[in-house]
């Protein structure tokens, strides 16, 4: 994928939303595990898995892919305990994202 986070799954983390590339269509599921560069993933579509190469997959709208088109320091936008602040729900609600849950 061309804006993909990590070729090796470093950067995908287990229970993150993703799409990823299957039989060359791009498919919603839920990372179930990583391991060095493949990646587990649980389809929305249907309940199966697959493993998929991790240069497939991609994370689904990532706070700092956000911040950074939005052009927002994240250290403004997260409390102490790594959590979105009120500041970046505003901001994902201004331009019509899904926020966090």
């Amino acid at each position: 994928a061309d804006d993909t986070d990590g070729d090796d799954g470093s950067n995908l983390p287990v229970g993150a939303k993703v799409r990823a590339l299957f039989y060359g269509e791009w498919h919603d599921g839920t990372i179930r595990g990583v391991s060095g560069d493949t990646v587990e993933v649980l389809w929305d579509s249907e309940y199966t898995m697959s493993y998929i190469p991790a240069s497939d997959v991609e994370l689904k709208h990532t706070e700092s892919k956000l911040l950074s088109k939005l052009d927002i320091n994240s250290s403004v936008c997260t409390d102490p305990a790594g959590l979105p602040s009120k500041s970046l729900t505003e901001a994902l609600r201004k331009f019509q994202v899904p926020g966090p849950n």
